[in-house]
C-alpha cells in the first residue's frame, strides 16, 4: 500500500541566473522564453540602436575636430618658423646694413675738413637707422618666436583632445 503524504511546502530551483543587458538602453525585443534554456552567445535583448549611433556619430565629429586643430596648428608652427627665418634674414640685412653705414661714416669723419657738416650728419643718421632697423627685426624675430611657441602649446593641446577623443 503506497503511503502519500500531504504537507505545506515551497520548491526552489537548484540552477538560477539573473539576465541583464551589459548596456543601458530601451529593450525592443526580448528574444527568449522564460524558463528556456540558452545556450552561451545566444541574443537574449535587441536594444534600440538609435541612441548608440548617436554617440558613435558625436564622437567621429569630436575626432575629427580634434584633428582639425591638431592640422591647424601644425601649420600655424610652420608658418611662425618661416617667418623667424624671416626675421633672421631682415637680422642679418640690417646688421650688413650697419657695417656699410658704420663704414661711410667713418670715411667722411675721416675726411672732416673735405666734407661738410651735413654730409657728416647724413652719414651718422644712416648708421642710426640701420641700428633701428637691427632692432625692429629683433623685435619681431622674438615675436615670430613666441609665436611659435604659442602654436607649440596650441598643437599639444590639440593631440592631447585627439588622444582623449580617440580614447572616447
Amino acid at each position: 500500500i503506497p503511503i502519500y503524504l500531504e504537507e505545506n511546502g515551497q520548491t526552489e530551483a537548484v540552477e538560477q541566473a539573473i539576465v541583464q543587458s551589459r548596456v543601458k538602453g530601451i529593450v525592443e525585443k526580448i528574444e527568449f522564453e522564460p524558463f528556456q534554456r540558452v545556450e552561451q552567445g545566444t541574443l537574449l535583448f535587441q536594444i534600440e540602436e538609435e541612441e548608440f549611433l548617436i554617440a558613435v556619430q558625436s564622437a567621429q565629429a569630436t575626432v575629427a575636430a580634434a584633428e582639425a586643430a591638431k592640422d591647424s596648428a601644425e601649420v600655424a608652427i610652420g608658418v611662425a618658423e618661416s617667418e623667424v627665418s624671416i626675421k633672421n634674414a631682415a637680422i642679418a640685412m640690417a646688421n650688413a646694413r650697419i657695417n656699410v653705414t658704420k663704414a661711410e661714416r667713418e670715411r667722411i669723419e675721416n675726411l672732416r675738413g673735405a666734407v661738410s657738416q651735413s654730409e657728416i650728419d647724413t652719414a651718422v643718421a644712416a648708421n642710426e637707422e640701420a641700428k633701428a632697423a637691427l632692432n625692429g627685426a629683433e623685435a619681431d624675430k622674438t615675436r615670430a618666436e613666441k609665436a611659435v611657441d604659442v602654436n607649440k602649446a596650441k598643437l599639444t593641446s590639440a593631440a592631447a583632445d585627439l588622444q582623449k577623443a580617440e580614447a572616447d
